[in-house]
């Protein structure tokens, strides 16, 4: 009898209001979890936040909370993402370029 193992390795997230997707433990950015690329560890009661959670309607970034955490070359990435939407978070799988996940049977 085979077993399946769940791997979350090719899975990402495509950000679009913030509130779906962890943003220290979930890959969004830059195909890593953002704990990984941290300059320094994560305080505790921040390790479960959301994207949304690091975000000020019609101000963007909390840049006060995060710049100290993250490498100047994510933090130029972040500046690009508008979460002023109304669209939810979508799962992606990233080690595809089409995105798409398929399975195949090797017998």
């Amino acid at each position: 009898m085979e077993t399946m193992k769940f791997t979350n390795h090719g899975i990402g997230f495509v950000v679009e209001d913030g509130w779906q997707t962890l943003f220290w433990k979930q890959r969004w950015l830059d195909g890593n979890m953002l704990e990984d690329k941290a300059l320094q560890d994560i305080p505790e009661e921040h390790q479960l936040k959301y994207v949304r959670d690091y975000w000020k309607p019609n101000i963007g970034w909390d840049w006060a909370t995060i710049s100290d955490f993250l490498p100047p070359d994510l933090t130029h990435r972040m500046v690009s993402f508008d979460l002023d939407t109304d669209e939810e978070d979508q799962l992606v799988w990233t080690a595809d370029k089409m995105r798409k996940f398929t399975t195949k049977n090797r017998h």
